[in-house]
């Protein structure tokens, strides 16, 4: 027995100093296992994302030694330093040629050197350069407002500056950097009772213009709300500084009132089409990346001209626009998948409201009636709800625009234009003495009859922009343009290639009259002038005859069904192939009226209260692939054979060259997944020599600036896109694309 107990006892014992011995190696496993968790996570996720994460680090975790006897590149710059300085020089001609100008009342630009100015609004000093997310740019190296305005010459008012920039006012600024929402981009406008008498008073010794600023942020993560917020809008902050500016202007506290719309979306101008605060001027331009600030001071110092135009639709209300009708985030009744129903059809932009505008001339098709209007609320009335059509811009100098020659040329499907333009030079009393640019705008109208399908009353097919012009100088442009641009498709329409098949582009029989114009409103009038309409109006509601020079009327005399219905470039039928989606088709009846242009009383209506069908759930539930019965078989295929050319080799060799057949045998699957991939980048290829690279996402390239090993940080951040197009100028537009891809 004794025995027994002595053995229980040293067991125990053993048990108890066993028990401590381990149990610090138990609390460290346990400690150590989240941390193992995450280690093993982390490996998995850098050998995916081994490309994202070489962008915040630098280099590439993909190592790759460059062949040195091969040329992949041969740049158009000396040096790293002098690419960048052409970028910022084409940063700044860009905006100088984007910017557009909306009014300039008895000339009150270009300001004349040595003027002193005083630069009014919280956006003054909290300037949006770029986009949100990934189009956000950083701003630390750019030039302010003030020291672009003080480059061209210009005195700016330092104790209002430095009240939007004091302490006092710190909460009122704009967040920058990174994602951007709509909460954190608010437009923080400082409510006039915080301007102190010392910082009014500053106003009139700087009284020589007051130049306003409106900002707006726009992109990625910060999509705007339906109705709920007119963001657009001023706001009342904004309205108030307006109405007290207004004072100090009739009181002579400042001579002038100069606004810019510092905006790539489209800011709501009704102010400045009631001009009840009396502005003078407004130059639009949008976001003016690393160094277009300094564009937009040339532009006010009358260093440049502006010649930009519009590339949106300047609506009085923004909210009276037909395709905004359905926008925002919507789901289905009491269910998280979402929808958009585009019950706009085609009529987005421009094309709703001068499509409607002709049925209104014309006086047809209930195009007067109540239904979206937005201004007046009895009757639509075109001049009520425009600010500014589509293609606006104005200029310090006047053209003249003559249309020489239009052909269309029915077998090569080419139209020809040529355009005269003369600068007839500044009206007297402007301050400008220098060159300028005149942007040249075709457009055309198609024939349509109800039955047909839908199709806007005016559409831009192609444009041109003339070189500087002296007073007295003259350019031509000539246009070539695919008649491919303005075919319709027309889903009800027989294919002319395969007549068992629905649905192809056509030209159908009727009258087209090819015109140009200042915008799409003015080239729509003078479609209608060759029609001998009568009642036309500008978008102010001045009355205009249009001119029927500037068009030429071309009559096929058939339905064309056969040009256009293969593709131009694969040469399959081009049919019907998604009216399985309409989302009318998963209902009994129709639950969503598309508008059309033969009854303008189908102006859309907001469908945000609808149930998603068990047949749409299991259409989006559905995530499986079959394998079509055609398909070729996986051992027709070759992978992986032995490397005869290298991918330098493959520079500029024709798409349908046999070698590229015999470079893409030589890779396996894998090889070829990791170049179609996108993690911010691909790994390198080594068998056939192709280097890792790093990709920055949505705009961050075009807009922001190149961004990789050998230069590090963003280099240009150029002009967002809104801006560029608003250049109307291939020729920049190439040199841009050109510079990006260098």
């Amino acid at each position: 027995m004794e025995e027994k107990k002595e053995m229980r006892a040293k067991r125990k014992a053993y048990r108890k100093a066993r028990s401590r011995a381990v149990r610090p190696w138990k609390w460290l496993t346990w400690c150590s296992l989240p941390f193992a968790i995450v280690l093993i996570i982390a490996a998995v996720f850098t050998s995916i994302f081994d490309n994202s994460l070489s962008i915040f680090v630098g280099g590439t975790f993909n190592h790759f030694e460059k062949d040195p006897d091969a040329v992949y590149h041969t740049s158009d710059f000396a040096s790293d330093e002098e690419m960048i300085a052409y970028g910022l020089e084409l940063c700044e001609l860009v905006e100088a040629e984007g910017a557009a100008l909306l009014m300039n009342e008895n000339h009150a630009l270009p300001l004349k050197e040595g003027e002193k100015v005083s630069c009014f609004s919280n956006s003054s000093v909290n300037l949006v350069y770029g986009g949100t997310g990934s189009g956000n740019i950083d701003a630390s190296t750019a030039n302010t407002l003030k020291g672009a305005l003080e480059d061209s010459g210009l005195e700016v008012n330092p104790v209002l500056w430095d009240f939007y920039l004091s302490e006092e006012n710190e909460e009122y600024k704009r967040k920058t950097g990174g994602m951007v929402s709509l909460e954190s981009a608010k437009v923080s406008e400082l409510p006039w009772r915080l301007y102190t008498d010392e910082v009014k008073s500053s106003a009139g010794i700087y009284g020589d213009a007051a130049i306003v600023t409106f900002s707006r942020v726009g992109g990625e993560g910060a999509d705007l709300e339906f109705i709920k917020e007119n963001y657009l809008a001023l706001n009342a902050d904004e309205k108030e500084m307006m109405e007290n500016l207004a004072a100090m202007k009739k009181e002579g506290t400042v001579k002038k009132i100069i606004v810019l719309i510092n905006s790539a979306n489209a800011l709501q101008v009704d102010f400045l089409k009631e001009n009840e605060y009396g502005v003078d001027a407004c130059l639009w331009i949008g976001g003016p990346g690393l160094l277009g600030f300094d564009g937009v001071a040339d532009l006010l110092a009358g260093k440049a001209d502006p010649s930009g135009h519009f590339v949106d639709t300047y609506a009085t209300n923004s909210l009276s626009s037909a395709a905004v009708q359905n926008a925002g985030d919507i789901s289905f009744n009491g269910q998280s998948y979402n929808y958009i129903v585009e019950a706009e059809g085609i009529y987005v932009g421009y094309k709703y409201y001068e499509t409607r505008y002709q049925d209104q001339v014309l006086g047809i098709n209930n195009a007067t009636n109540a239904k979206g209007a937005y201004v007046n609320k009895g009757a639509w009335n075109y001049a009520d709800e425009m600010a500014y059509p589509f293609g606006y811009g104005t200029s310090y100098a006047s053209f003249t625009q003559t249309l020489e020659s239009v052909e269309w040329d029915r077998a090569e499907h080419t139209v020809t234009v040529t355009v005269k333009v003369k600068n007839d030079g500044v009206p007297e009393g402007s301050g400008y003495n220098g060159k300028s640019k005149s942007v040249v705008q075709l457009y055309v109208q198609l024939p349509w009859e109800e039955g047909q399908a839908e199709k806007s009353a005016i559409q831009l097919i192609d444009f041109g922009k003339t070189k500087e012009l002296a007073k007295g100088e003259e350019d031509t442009v000539t246009l070539i343009v695919d008649d491919y641009i303005f075919a319709t498709y027309d889903e009800n329409a027989t294919n002319g290639a395969d007549a068992t098949k629905k649905g192809c582009y056509v030209f159908d029989d009727g009258n087209y009259y090819f015109a140009i114009g200042n915008d799409s409103h003015d080239a729509l009038n003078n479609v209608l002038a060759a029609k001998e309409a009568a009642g036309m109006t500008d978008a102010f509601g001045n009355n205009v005859d249009g001119d029927n020079e500037k068009v030429v009327k071309y009559e096929p005399e058939e339905t064309d069904n056969t040009t256009y219905a293969r593709s131009v470039e694969t040469g399959e039928v081009v049919s019907n192939q998604f009216g399985d989606v309409d989302i009318n088709s998963f209902y009994d009846s129709d639950v969503v009226r598309y508008m059309t242009r033969s009854d303008w009383t189908t102006f859309p209506d907001r469908y945000d209260n609808l149930t998603a069908t068990s047949q749409m759930i299991a259409q989006m539930m559905d995530l499986s692939y079959t394998k079509p019965a055609n398909a070729p078989a996986y051992e027709s295929f070759t992978q992986g054979a032995g490397v005869t050319l290298k991918l330098v080799e493959m520079r500029e060799v024709d798409y349908d060259d046999e070698k590229w057949e015999t470079f893409i045998n030589q890779l396996t699957i894998s090889d070829m997944c990791s170049m179609v991939g996108e993690n911010f980048g691909q790994p390198a290829v080594t068998t056939v020599g192709k280097n890792p690279n790093t990709n920055s996402d949505g705009p961050a390239v075009p807009q922001a600036g190149y961004r990789g090993k050998e230069i590090t940080g963003s280099a240009t951040m150029r002009i967002n896109e809104v801006v560029a197009a608003s250049t109307w100028n291939k020729e920049l537009l190439e040199a841009r694309g050109k510079f990006i891809a260098e």
